[in-house]
């Protein structure tokens, strides 16, 4: 953008940038640069949905820095064999 800006053409421009001449075009009126909004479904069942209000997220805010894996392991000892390591 800056070389298009200082009068230099599309295709020196692009060329520049490593990119198409067209992807040029495109970024430059501003196509296919929107954000997607954030999805309102579950794309899949969550595994953690039974404990997370009731144990995981007193946890975090008694302890903010805890990890995935330190909250993993707190309910493997908790509930064995319940979750797989996957869940991580």
């Amino acid at each position: 953008m800056n070389t298009r800006k200082s009068g230099k053409s599309q295709e020196t421009a692009a060329a520049k940038a490593a990119i198409s001449e067209r992807s040029g075009r495109r970024i430059e009126k501003g196509e296919g640069l929107s954000i997607p909004g954030e999805r309102h479904w579950r794309t899949r069942e969550d595994p953690l949905e039974a404990i997370w209000k009731k144990e995981l997220v007193p946890l975090l805010e008694k302890e903010a820095q805890l990890t995935g894996l330190t909250l993993l392991e707190y309910q493997g000892d908790e509930h064995a064999g319940k979750f797989p390591f996957s869940v991580l």
